[in-house]
């Protein structure tokens, strides 16, 4: 009966205080990235970028969406490397706690085997967290007896939480690769339903990039004058197709007599 309650509850505890500790885990890196983030917006660089661009702001040669679009950009992270944050992080929150944590074990194992060699306390501090028998040994002291147990709660923690963490991350990098590769695929369904006004101002477009080689970008200015260039072309709409003897062909609700 000791047992049949006591593990249950021993693994529910465990399971729960190491939930808890990568929330805290989490919370902590999160905050990092603001810091980090503060600390670039705080160069020089940076404050020498934002006076360059509250001057165009200022002196009329950006607008207020231009301006708030270039601010955006410059300082919101590409996917690619929020990606590769996450996974570097997961890899070292997952496998250096854990390796660390078998490290520090087998130094203090090491005080009480003599026989054993770091090699040795690694594979047992391993073992004992993540099987149940193989970690199995003689405790000659009291003291010994207190720092396994200490070692199993804090290993078995350790372990629950590194497990919920990298799934909860790896959840979220997944949720992020699946939103993006469906706006791909919205993106590439709007080229396809194209209307041909559209393509065509693509055209255009090409055109003036093509014109303005030597200017490197075409603004809303270049559209403009070839706007007002082509406004006061007259264009004669084109008529559709109409077969001569169309007026021979009746319709379901005509009435008409057969010749």
């Amino acid at each position: 009966m000791f047992a049949l309650v006591g593990i249950p509850l021993s693994l529910l505890t465990i399971a729960n205080f190491g939930t808890f500790l990568s929330e805290m885990i989490r919370w902590f890196n999160n905050y990092r990235w603001r810091i980090f983030q503060y600390i670039q917006s705080r160069r020089p660089f940076q404050r020498r970028w934002k006076s360059e661009s509250h001057s165009q702001f200022v002196s009329g040669s950006t607008s207020p969406d231009d301006w708030n679009l270039n601010r955006t950009v410059k300082t919101k992270p590409p996917l690619r490397r929020r990606v590769l944050q996450i996974l570097c992080f997961i890899l070292i929150a997952y496998f250096g706690l854990i390796i660390g944590y078998c490290f520090f074990s087998s130094i203090i194992f090491n005080l009480f085997e003599q026989n054993w060699t770091l090699i040795h306390g690694i594979f047992f501090s391993f073992n004992t967290i993540t099987t149940i028998g193989l970690g199995s040994v003689r405790l000659d002291s009291d003291t010994y007896i207190i720092f396994i147990l200490i070692h199993n709660v804090i290993g078995l923690t350790l372990l629950t939480m590194c497990v919920n963490f990298a799934g909860v991350y790896l959840r979220m990098l997944f949720i992020k690769l699946h939103y993006f590769g469906r706006k791909i695929r919205d993106f590439r369904i709007a080229i396809d339903s194209m209307s041909a006004e559209m393509a065509e101002a693509v055209r255009v477009v090409i055109k003036l990039m093509k014109i303005k080689a030597t200017k490197g970008v075409v603004t809303l200015e270049d559209i403009q004058q070839l706007l007002d260039s082509v406004r006061n072309i007259p264009v004669t709409p084109t008529k559709p197709y109409i077969p001569e003897d169309v007026a021979i062909i009746p319709y379901a609700d005509d009435t008409y007599q057969l010749l």
